[in-house]
């Protein structure tokens, strides 16, 4: 998923440049995407 990527880069770059707020914000983010992606994937199972 290339918003989980974009996250990820973002928190990294963040923590890099000492904005660790910024940083923890695009993990929340990144994990909450997971989160939607596994849940998505689960029901597709589920339908098949």
């Amino acid at each position: 998923d290339r918003n989980v990527k974009y996250y990820e880069e973002r928190a990294r770059r963040s923590d890099e440049n000492g904005n660790y707020a910024l940083a923890a914000l695009y993990k929340q983010l990144q994990l909450e995407r997971n989160q939607l992606r596994i849940a998505a994937m689960q029901q597709l199972s589920d339908l098949i």
